[in-house]
């Protein structure tokens, strides 16, 4: 089983940003939630059965050798 944990905040809508999501406030906030663990998917692999065997990847954003690193594994199971 694969967990990946993609990181980030990214406003890719133009009608958002206009919006106020260029808050001044807001690269720092992003930069303190993208250092934290990701919980949820840590969560997901303390209940995972002995017997299976799990690997964790965090990402910034979906890369060729992201895909290269899990689909080498060959996962039964991919949890974003």
């Amino acid at each position: 089983m694969s967990f990946v944990a993609m990181s980030g905040f990214r406003v890719r809508e133009e009608g958002l940003a206009e919006l106020g999501m260029s808050l001044p406030g807001r690269p720092a906030r992003a930069r303190a939630i993208a250092a934290l663990p990701p919980l949820g998917l840590l969560t997901l692999a303390g209940m995972t059965p002995d017997p299976w065997s799990m690997s964790l990847h965090e990402a910034a954003g979906v890369t060729d050798d992201l895909i290269e690193r899990i689909v080498s594994e060959r996962p039964t199971l991919v949890a974003v």
